[in-house]
């Protein structure tokens, strides 16, 4: 069993599961086998669905009058920077600068912590089935408690867990196109399916 802590239509995930049990019945390999498989596809497939980082945050023109009208003795004017709050939520915060383009070229806009929401899926891959590392450069040390995984042996059964703790974790998903989130596991149990298949015909002709 392969479990993700996140929804998705119940129709992908139980092809996704019949997969992984043809995988068992019909390639001829075992529990652990499968589930490792599987799991590196449906992480890869989870990573393709995260957006890329910006290096830089996103930063807007006050809209109200007394804000816009705001300046500093040197002259500067107040613009936005958004961050991720503990909630999830963004927040602003201010910026001064002479102008918006100025604003966006500031320390205060820039994102240390870049390429963490594709990289963490790279390492659920490497800490459960020892498949490489974040598969993409992640521009920090690898946060602490970002991530739980955990891996269930008991009575026969072999299954994984698997934990993202980024508070924006949702909102670096992909909602559009054929990398969406909601089409993630569609995307592994295809790619499965095309595996076994393979698989078979070497396995009748070989």
């Amino acid at each position: 069993m392969v479990a993700i802590s996140a929804k998705f239509n119940a129709a992908d995930v139980n092809d996704f599961q019949k997969a992984l049990t043809r995988f068992q019945t019909e390639v001829g390999k075992s529990p652990e086998q499968s589930v490792k498989w599987g799991g590196v596809k449906i992480l890869d497939s989870l990573r393709a669905s995260s957006k890329r980082a910006k290096k830089v945050r996103r930063v807007t023109t006050p809209t109200d009058k007394k804000t816009k009208a705001f300046r500093t003795k040197k002259g500067k004017r107040i613009f936005w920077g958004w961050q991720y709050g503990k909630d999830g939520s963004q927040k602003r915060f201010p910026i001064y600068a002479y102008d918006k383009q100025q604003a966006k070229a500031s320390k205060k806009a820039e994102i240390v912590a870049f390429g963490l929401a594709r990289a963490i899926w790279g390492w659920a891959k490497a800490d459960l089935f020892k498949k490489g590392s974040a598969g993409i450069k992640f521009s920090q040390k690898r946060p602490m408690n970002a991530l739980n995984t955990k891996t269930i042996k008991r009575d026969g059964e072999y299954g994984v867990t698997i934990d993202n703790n980024l508070r924006y974790a949702q909102a670096a998903f992909k909602t559009k196109g054929k990398q969406a989130v909601n089409s993630a596991f569609r995307r592994a149990e295809k790619g499965m399916v095309k595996q076994i298949e393979k698989r078979l015909f070497k396995k009748g002709f070989g």
